[in-house]
């Protein structure tokens, strides 16, 4: 599905296309052309039409190569080359699409990774908070020492709401480089589909 890999395929196509190509020059042809009828062939215009028996003609030509020193069998090795060569970049698009996906996969685990250390942050914050509102109350802790564990806490928070971001962000990463949508479980419709 991916255009890379069509536009590859294309390539190829294009390149077997020019090998049957090189391997028609240089051969044997013949051509018999026939021609009858009023054609209006003559120097002056004004007696353009008046021998029409003078327009008909038969012409036969043979195209014979006698020897090209080469030049054909060169052609078509140079035109083998390009389809091996289309061929191989071809699977080399492949891989490349498979180191990267197999990449953003790894991303993505890591980013759960991420999500998790963020949440056990938020969790050890907020009771770290929560002893220490205890002890506010009770007397045993400044206002301005209970404002750093608040501090503390958002900003445990904010890191959990950026480790969210970043999964989401590598999970479009992989949807763009499988071309699949794992939130929906298909694949991803290219082109001007209608969404539903």
């Amino acid at each position: 599905n991916r255009q890379e890999l069509r536009q590859r395929r294309i390539n190829i196509q294009s390149a077997k296309a020019n090998l049957t190509r090189s391997t028609a020059v240089n051969e044997f042809r013949g051509d018999i052309n026939l021609s009858y009828g009023i054609f209006g062939n003559d120097e002056e215009f004004s007696r353009l039409y008046d021998k029409p028996t003078e327009n008909q003609r038969v012409s036969l030509s043979l195209e014979i190569p006698l020897y090209d020193w080469g030049e054909r069998k060169s052609r078509i090795r140079a035109a083998e080359v390009s389809v091996e060569s289309s061929n191989l970049s071809l699977e080399e698009e492949k891989t490349g699409i498979i180191i990267d996906i197999r990449k953003a996969y790894r991303n993505l685990e890591n980013q759960v990774i991420q999500i998790e250390i963020a949440q056990q942050n938020v969790r050890t914050a907020q009771l770290t908070y929560d002893i220490n509102l205890e002890r506010y109350e009770n007397g045993d802790l400044t206002s301005m020492d209970l404002n750093q564990f608040q501090t503390q806490l958002s900003a445990k928070k904010i890191g959990l709401v950026e480790a969210l971001i970043n999964y989401k962000l590598a999970l479009l990463d992989l949807k763009v480089k499988s071309l699949w949508d794992f939130e929906r479980n298909q694949p991803v419709l290219i082109g001007n589909q209608d969404e539903n």
